[in-house]
C-alpha cells in the first residue's frame, strides 16, 4: 500500500527543511553557499566552510536557535548535514531517481529504537483504552476488534526505515508492517501510518475483504492490464491535462494549480471554452487502457481510511497535510472502485480478483 505519497515526496523535497515539535531535530538552518565542511568551534558554535570562487575560504559561523544537538544545515547544492550527539557533523545523501527519489537520512539506531518504542507502546495503549468498540457496527467494528486482539503483531513486525525509493511513508509487505522515519514526521502522523498497515493486516488475517494476490508471500496484488479498461468521456481533469500541454510554459509561468478543482473561476472557463473548441474530441465515449485491481482491494483501503478518520483525535491527531492527502486518497479510491466493478461485471470475475 502506497500510503500517503505525495506526503512522503514533500517531505523529501524540502530536504527535511521543515520538521514537527515532535521530531529530534532541533532547528534547521538553511544557506545559500556550497559547504566544503563543517566543525564545531570552542565556544559551541557552528562553523561552515565553503570556499570562494577565487580559491579562497570563508568561515560562517552559525547559532542556532535551539539545541546545538541535531541542528540541520542545508547547503545551496541541497546538501543537508546533521550535527550529531557529539558534535560531529553527519551528511545526508540525497538523490533524485526519477518519479522517486532515495534519501539515506542516517539516524541513529538508538534514535529508531527510541521512537519506534515510544510510538508503538503508546498506540497499542490507545488501541486497548481508547476504543469504544460499541460505538462501531458492521465491517468496522470486526476491523477493531480484531485490531484490539491482535496488538502483539504489532510489537513483532514493525520495521522503522530511514530511507526508501518507493515513494511511501508505510507499507505492508512480506506479512510485516515498513513506516518510513525521517525526523520530519510528527509523532502522531507516524502512528497513523503504523495503525493504516495494520489494519491492513487485519484485513488479510479476517479476510473481511479477501483479494487476490500476484504473490502472497510478498502479499503483491493481482494487477491486470487492460487496453481497454473502460469505456467514457474524459474527465475535466484529464481535459485540464491537454490544456496545461497546449499551453506548455505559460501555464506554468502563471503557476496554474495542479488540480482542475483548486482552478479559480476564470481560469475554469478556459479550460471550459478549450472544451468546447475540441467538442468533438471530448463528446465522445473512447476506450481507455487502465490496471485493474480487485474491487475488494479497494473495499479494503476505503474501510482503513474511513476507520483511521474515524479515529482521529482518539489514538492520533492527524496533521493537516496528511488528512487532505487521506481524503484525497480516498476520492480516488471511490472513483477506481467503479471502475473496478464494471470491469468485474464485464469480464465474469468475482470482486476479490478471481474468475467466476
Amino acid at each position: 500500500d502506497v500510503d500517503a505519497a505525495k506526503n512522503f515526496m514533500d517531505s523529501l523535497a524540502n530536504a527535511i527543511a521543515e520538521t514537527g515539535t515532535n521530531t529530534n531535530i532541533k532547528d534547521t538552518i538553511k544557506l545559500d553557499i556550497p559547504i566544503e565542511s563543517i566543525y564545531i568551534d570552542a565556544d559551541g558554535n557552528i562553523v561552515v566552510v565553503s570556499t570562494n570562487p577565487d580559491g579562497s575560504t570563508t568561515e560562517t559561523v552559525l547559532t542556532p536557535d535551539g539545541e546545538l544537538n541535531n541542528t540541520v544545515v542545508q547547503d545551496a547544492d541541497g546538501n543537508v548535514y546533521v550535527v550529531d550527539e557529539n558534535n560531529g557533523t553527519q551528511n545526508v545523501a540525497q538523490e533524485f531517481t526519477g518519479y522517486g527519489m532515495q534519501e539515506n537520512i542516517i539516524i541513529s539506531e538508538e534514535n529508531i529504537k527510541t521512537i519506534k518504542n515510544q510510538i508503538i507502546v503508546e498506540l497499542i495503549d490507545s488501541i486497548k483504552s481508547k476504543i469504544d468498540i460499541n460505538a462501531y457496527s458492521g465491517t468496522n467494528r470486526k476491523y477493531l476488534e480484531g485490531a484490539i486482539n491482535q496488538t502483539d503483531y504489532i510489537i513483532n513486525n514493525t520495521n522503522i526505515v530511514t530511507y526508501s525509493n518507493m515513494g511511501a511513508v508505510g507499507w505492508y509487505e512480506e506479512g510485516k508492517l515498513y513506516i518510513m522515519y525521517t525526523g520530519n514526521e510528527t509523532k502522531d502522523d507516524v502512528k497513523a501510518t503504523l495503525f493504516h498497515e495494520y489494519l491492513h493486516h487485519i484485513n488479510y488475517l479476517y479476510k473481511f475483504f479477501p483479494y487476490r494476490y500476484s504473490n502472497e508471500d510478498r502479499r503483491d496484488i493481482y494487477v491486470k492490464e487492460d487496453s481497454c479498461f473502460y469505456f467514457g468521456k474524459k474527465t475535466l481533469q484529464g481535459i485540464y491535462g491537454d490544456f496545461i500541454l497546449t499551453l506548455g510554459y505559460r501555464v506554468v509561468d502563471e503557476n496554474w494549480p495542479d488540480k482542475y478543482s483548486d482552478l479559480e473561476e476564470n481560469q475554469k472557463q478556459e479550460v471550459l471554452a478549450y472544451k468546447e473548441q475540441n467538442k468533438d474530441q471530448y463528446n465522445k465515449e473512447i476506450c481507455t487502457l487502465g490496471i485493474y485491481r480487485p474491487s475488494n482491494y479497494y473495499r479494503d483501503e476505503l474501510s482503513v481510511y474511513e476507520i483511521c478518520l474515524t479515529l482521529d483525535g482518539i489514538l492520533f491527531n492527524i496533521s493537516e497535510s496528511k488528512k487532505s492527502i487521506y481524503f484525497d486518497n480516498k476520492s480516488k479510491y471511490e472513483e477506481a472502485i467503479q471502475l473496478s466493478v464494471k470491469f468485474e461485471n464485464n469480464n465474469n470475475i468475482k470482486e476479490d480478483g478471481y474468475e467466476k
